[in-house]
């Protein structure tokens, strides 16, 4: 009988807590993240391969993470920017880094339509992208069989309005049948490796309800979906209640969820400022910053209890190591400074950090 996404989701975790009981204690004595979460979930972040060289990044890197994913160097333009020419350097160092290291490594992404190369689609012909796409997923998943656990197989599929499906280049290719070809390329390439749909908003009512729906569909058509990943790219004056609903909605269905880019940005800007750069706020600064941060501790309080409350949930990954790394910086403001990770600019824990560790701590 083939193991439920749910029973693979367990089997998982078991292995994170085995992994991490191998590291043995944190050096100096100090709590570590993935300590305090081993019984429950996976925690990771997002990295590039040249922080590997940085000695201060790596020791918080290897004290407080147990995942790794990478930012964007397991994306097809980084990886095969042409047709059949691989470049595996910086996703072999990230692999191999991890290894080394003891940690597990989550696959992003294999199918983006923002990092997708020309050549996927050019012609148009639906039965040579499928050729196109097929091969390229059962090359990188095959080359990393056995070494990285989970995959997101496509990323941002569902509709920010009209939909249910977001209406990118590959959809108006393929429709959604390329969904399908990229998730059984995935499960034939490595039929261990658990394989999730990534999304953001998912913890707004409205996209979650589209996501669903695309999660119904999929699984009508026999697609071998395990799991949900929510970015929850968050910000000040999140409900919690959004983000509790996402996650009993997966649960409710029989699929895992890893929360899988999370980060609490200093700003809520307007849709104008995505839109056409009006309305965006300004730099926060000062006695502001300050009392951002508390409100942040709060929020990212509320994400692990959240996820510690769910068996359902298996990983939950931050997006970047510092502020000074977030991609926040240049989105959607250029060159505004953010504030939406565990340490900022100078590696020095912040209070969302110690809210994380010590139950005790009011920020």
């Amino acid at each position: 009988m083939m193991a439920t996404p749910l029973l693979r989701s367990k089997a998982a975790k078991l292995l994170c807590v085995a992994a991490w009981l191998t590291l043995g204690p944190a050096p100096f004595g100090e709590t570590t993240l993935k300590g305090t979460y081993a019984d429950a979930f996976g925690v990771g972040v997002a990295v590039q391969a040249g922080q590997f060289e940085n000695a201060a990044e790596r020791e918080l890197i290897q004290r407080h993470f147990g995942v790794l994913v990478a930012e964007y160097q397991m994306k097809a333009d980084v990886i095969a920017p042409r047709e059949g020419v691989y470049d595996w350097s910086a996703a072999d160092a990230i692999v191999e880094y991890a290894q080394a290291n003891g940690m597990r490594v989550r696959g992003h992404a294999l199918v983006w339509h923002q990092s997708t190369p020309d050549w996927f689609l050019a012609g148009g012909d639906p039965a040579v992208i499928r050729a196109r796409l097929e091969t390229y997923v059962r090359d990188v998943v095959t080359r990393y069989r056995g070494r990285i656990f989970a995959w997101d197989v496509v990323n941002e599929a569902v509709s920010d309005g009209d939909g249910p499906y977001r209406d990118n280049a590959w959809f108006r290719a393929t429709g959604p049948d390329y969904i399908d070809w990229a998730f059984r390329a995935a499960r034939t390439a490595d039929p261990d490796c658990l394989l999730f749909l990534n999304d953001y908003g998912t913890e707004r009512e409205a996209k979650l309800g589209r996501l669903m729906g695309v999660v119904d569909d999929l699984r009508e058509r026999g697609v071998p979906l395990d799991g949900i990943g929510h970015q929850f790219h968050l910000g000040p004056n999140q409900a919690v209640e959004g983000i509790h609903r996402a996650l009993d909605a997966v649960a409710g269905v029989g699929l895992v969820s890893h929360v899988t880019e999370l980060d609490v940005s200093a700003y809520n800007d307007p849709g104008s400022c995505y839109a056409r750069d009006s309305g965006c706020l300004p730099e926060l600064a000062g006695d502001a910053v300050s009392g951002f941060r508390a409100e942040q501790a709060h929020l990212y309080r509320a994400v692990f209890d959240a996820a510690r409350d769910r068996p359902s949930v298996g990983a939950v990954l931050v997006w970047g190591l510092h502020d000074g790394r977030s991609w926040l910086n240049n989105f959607p403001v250029r060159r505004r400074p953010n504030h939406p990770l565990l340490f900022d600019r100078s590696l020095e824990a912040k209070p969302a950090l110690r809210a994380l560790l010590d139950r005790d701590y009011e920020p």
